[in-house]
């Protein structure tokens, strides 16, 4: 029997159909004309543009041809089907074809424009935010674009595809290709939602100034608040070269460290050079005068005169214990390179002036030049040691009684611990220096064989509204250590301390007195407390002014233990009062004083600990950056610390570790095989 199935022509297709194919090449062939006159007008180095109009150009073209073969399949006509398959209407396949392979163009343009715009389409950190916000040019809308040039491809395939769905019961070609396209559709969907979802949602955070999550131990994908400050107050622009080789693990931390930069300001670029690359380092080198081959060279560039550091891998970014885990059990691994980088641009931008801190040292205060860690109350050689290392600060010794003034080049005088009290002589010299607004001081008092030391300072500091206790804190908390002080950064505590210490942990010193501010509304001073005692549940801290009594009697110590007390203030700062005609409301006065009520907490035995030595180091460096109105450097900022673990395998078990895992792979890939093959069978 003949077969009656007739040729398929141009009447099979309405005359719309023929219009809307022909109008769509039609409408590619503009395209490409325009895209093709802006490619030859385009810049010669501006090559973002250039690709992007070479981009548009391969795409017209595409769907041109595509057009065309839509043209070609309505005009020409074709033989009939043969086999026993049903027939699909021409139509049909007119629009799987034209809108199937439009929709995948869509989507592919999507993808090359999104790699194309990767820092405005992604993130790119401070473009990212700037794209985030809008504007007039075309170049704050790219995220969009992208966006929608692929879910508007995907869409279009899909509805390309539900055309034809009826046919699929008849069609097994059909059939395949539905349900093949439907299962990619449904995952590219899926990654291209995720995907928005993140772009979107890190847009939103840098616009709204939030933090990512960090739920690291040491937060080492975290920028602390003193660091973002100085970031956003840079007025000028810093270069920072990384020399590490990207198979160091030193090179992960600081690119995220300066990633993490860039989202705060865009006046910081990082520019990453291979040491590898002996020509690129030779040239840096020679430009700098720096010596070293590994490191990151920071370049603060004010007014067009250069300045800069370079900082070592060891001991500027990483701690000296380890690169990697070297030994055997655990190793930590100490990040240093956000306090390193942030105090060489503090130094850079501080330029030649020299911020000399004169320590006091005939009065029986810790020794500069001791650097023994077993004694906890004799050395403070380490701090020297570490002031020294950050550039930041000069240290010097002063003899009160050997000179009838202080230095007129010192920032700042130190008391820490003086074991004899200050002759009048030397509390006048002390006096006469206090008188210049611009001189500051800090004075750490200190208690000997659980009883508070007199210092000959008591009436001087008394001038500045804080009254230093004759007595010792002992505490109900530890019933181990007595005489341990317990504190936290006092509620009221002046308003830079309180913003930057907020969520700063528990302080314990070994021994403390109580250091008072006092309110006299006749004073040119305002004294605030900055750290107080702590208290828990059911155990309180007092001021003891006979401790030798009580420690023997156990049954007073408990009682007084037991009995609420309130927060007693171990630490005071002191600032000018505000002019009466300042018209700034938020003005304060300048800072001049600090008072703690102990000394061994600089020394060397507890800058030594690990955890507490950085606790304790900070809260010095932050009483000088507080006394000099660097608000931004009074910060918590703390090396990011990692652990290692070193896992050891026997070798008789390290090719059985290598083999198995394969072996369960490949079991699981052909289990899954036949499983499918036995349920297509039924």
């Amino acid at each position: 029997m003949a077969d009656k199935r007739a040729q398929s022509g141009p009447a099979d297709f309405p005359t719309t159909a023929l219009y809307a194919v022909g109008a769509f090449a039609v409408a590619m062939l503009i395209i490409l004309i325009y895209q093709a006159n802006e490619l030859y007008h385009a810049a010669a180095d501006n090559s973002l543009a250039r690709y992007g109009h070479s981009y548009m150009i391969f795409w017209a073209v595409f769907n041109l041809l595509i057009g065309v073969g839509g043209l070609l399949y309505i005009l020409v006509p074709r033989a009939p089907q043969g086999g026993q398959e049903q027939p699909t209407a021409p139509a049909k396949m007119l629009i799987l074809g034209v809108g199937g392979l439009f929709g995948l163009s869509l989507t592919v343009l999507g993808v090359m424009f999104g790699i194309l715009w990767w820092n405005a389409a992604v993130g790119g950190l401070f473009s990212g935010r700037d794209a985030w916000k809008g504007g007039e040019t075309l170049e704050h809308y790219r995220p969009y674009i992208v966006l929608g040039l692929i879910l508007a491809g995907l869409a279009v395939m899909l509805l390309s595809i539900l055309v034809v769905r009826s046919e699929e019961r008849t069609n097994p070609h059909l059939r395949r290709l539905v349900y093949g396209y439907v299962t990619v559709f449904t995952g590219l969907m899926l990654l291209a939602v995720l995907g928005a979802t993140n772009v979107l949602a890190f847009f939103y955070v840098q616009e709204n100034g939030l933090d990512p999550f960090d739920w690291t131990e040491s937060h080492v994908y975290s920028l602390s608040q003193g660091t973002k400050q100085i970031l956003k107050d840079l007025p000028s622009n810093v270069v920072v070269y990384v020399l590490l080789s990207p198979r160091d693990p030193l090179y992960a931390d600081v690119k995220t460290l300066l990633a993490n930069f860039q989202s705060v300001t865009n006046k910081v670029e990082a520019e990453f050079i291979n040491p590898g690359n002996p020509l690129a380092v030779a040239a840096l080198m020679q430009q700098y005068q720096f010596t070293g081959r590994e490191g990151v060279l920071v370049v603060y560039d004010p007014d067009g005169k250069p300045n800069y550091q370079f900082l070592k891998p060891l001991p500027d970014l990483e701690g000296v214990s380890s690169r990697g885990p070297m030994g055997s059990g655990s190793e930590e691994r100490t990040f240093k390179g956000e306090q390193a980088i942030i105090s060489a641009i503090n130094s850079l931008r501080q330029g030649d002036i020299k911020n000399i801190v004169y320590f006091t040292q005939d009065s029986g205060e810790l020794a500069m030049d001791n650097l023994d860690v077993q004694a906890p109350d004799v050395g403070l050689g380490r701090l020297i040691s570490l002031r020294k290392e950050d550039k930041l600060y000069e240290p010097r010794p002063l003899n009160l009684g050997s000179v009838s003034r202080v230095p007129e080049d010192a920032m700042a005088v130190v008391i820490a611990g003086p074991r004899q009290p200050l002759s009048p002589r030397k509390v006048e010299v002390l006096t006469e220096y206090m008188k210049d607004p611009k001189n500051k001081l800090i004075v750490l008092v200190d208690t000997f064989d659980q009883a508070p030391l007199p210092t000959g300072l008591e009436k001087f500091l008394e001038g500045y509204g804080v009254t230093v206790g004759q007595d010792l804190i002992l505490n109900g908390i530890d019933p181990e250590s007595p005489t341990a002080v317990f504190l936290r950064v006092a509620p009221n505590a002046d308003s830079v301390f309180r913003e930057s210490f907020r969520g700063f942990p528990f302080i314990a010193w070994s021994e403390a007195r109580s250091v008072r501010p006092t309110t006299d509304p006749n004073s040119a001073y305002v004294a605030s407390p900055l750290f107080v005692t702590a208290a828990a549940e059911d155990r309180f801290q007092w001021a003891e002014e006979k401790p030798g009594e009580i420690l023997k009697d156990p049954q007073a110590f408990e009682k007084k233990a037991t009995t609420r007390s309130q927060p007693i203030p171990v630490a005071v700062t002191v600032r000018e009062k505000k002019p009466q005609d300042a018209s700034d409301v938020h003005a304060v006065g300048k800072p001049r004083l600090i008072v703690f009520g102990d000394s061994t907490w600089v020394s060397n035995a507890y800058l030594a600990n690990p955890r507490a030595g950085r606790i304790n180091y900070l809260i010095f460096t932050s009483s000088l950056s507080w006394l000099r109105e660097r608000y931004a450097e009074v910060t918590s900022v703390e090396p990011k610390t990692r652990k290692y673990y070193r896992v050891t395998i026997p070798p008789e078990r390290k090719f059985s570790l290598m083999v198995v895992p394969g072996i369960l792979v490949f079991t699981a890939v052909v289990a899954c095989g036949i499983g499918v093959l036995l349920l297509r069978r039924r």
